[in-house]
């Protein structure tokens, strides 16, 4: 096992051709490419990515921080021909580093964030060989798509072969497939939905007819109730103009009224009655009201 006071040493030994390392040396100075998280890595222990995002993903107000998680993990897989990582887990899905591992992995991320350097400009650096699609390979492809696709068309039975040996279309077979993707038609309303219908518009209708006759009796109460002021107001008419006034024309007044709402006649003299008081005219009232 390497001391920590060793291990600095030991990186600048091990790393002195790497293609990042003498770039780095290029313009940086020595401890800021062996920062004290590199300086104090042991060389018998394995490390996970979890250790890395605490060092240098998790404070972007750190000094050492360099980006967050996900552009780490993406980084390191697209570069990890290089950086060695090596899968862990049950579900070999988590990465255990070593400390050549975590080194290589913080001078990729130092160089994209502060020479801005692409993952296809690290590749090429490290000696990645990018996986290209040529022409051919394109064609043999599309081809193998198109032969895919003209299979599964066939198998339908949209097409036939006529006898000059050209495919033509299945016109039974087209119109089976537009029939069976077809919407059913909706079903029209049934004589039990009319019969449903028709008692919900007669029972509308009775409803209607009686607010109708709730409408005209209140209009008639209400001329009824009119019909009384109106006497009253005369019988009043006739209470001042009584001692200027023959009685003999009054009580034919009064009598006129009566013929003309013998109820409502009554009612008002009933009310004129009680709200008068009994003065020395009594007598001539008296008359005046006598049939």
């Amino acid at each position: 096992m390497t001391i920590a006071a060793n291990m600095g040493a030991q990186i600048e030994l091990e790393f002195a051709s790497d293609p990042l390392y003498r770039l780095l040396s290029e313009k940086y100075p020595k401890h800021e490419i062996i920062d004290h998280y590199m300086a104090n890595l042991s060389d018998i222990k394995e490390y996970t990515t979890g250790e890395f995002e605490s060092w240098y993903c998790s404070d972007p107000e750190s000094d050492e921080y360099l980006c967050n998680k996900s552009t780490m993990r993406h980084w390191q897989t697209e570069t990890n021909e290089y950086v060695k990582a090596e899968r862990s887990g049950p579900s070999k899905r988590n990465f255990s580093l070593g400390y050549q591992s975590i080194f290589r992995l913080r001078m990729i991320l130092w160089l994209r964030k502060y020479e801005n350097l692409k993952i296809e400009k690290i590749q090429e650096l490290v000696g990645i060989k990018a996986t290209l699609v040529t022409e051919n390979d394109q064609k043999a492809a599309n081809q193998e798509l198109t032969e895919q696709a003209l299979k599964g068309i066939l198998s339908t039975g949209l097409f036939t072969m006529n006898e000059n040996g050209e495919w033509a279309l299945n016109s039974q077979k087209f119109a089976e497939i537009v029939q069976s993707v077809s919407p059913p038609a909706l079903p029209g309303p049934t004589e039990d939905d009319l019969a449903a219908i028709k008692e919900e518009l007669a029972e509308k209708n009775r409803q209607l007819d009686k607010l109708t006759e709730e409408f005209q009796l209140q209009k008639r109460e209400h001329e009824k109730q009119n019909s009384k002021m109106d006497i009253l107001h005369e019988i009043l008419e006739l209470q001042a103009s009584i001692q200027s006034q023959d009685i003999e024309l009054q009580k034919e007044k009064l009598s006129e009224l009566r013929r003309k709402d013998p109820e409502a006649y009554f009612q008002a003299m009933s009310q004129f009655v009680k709200s008068q008081r009994i003065t020395k005219k009594k007598n001539i009232f008296q008359r005046l009201f006598t049939k």
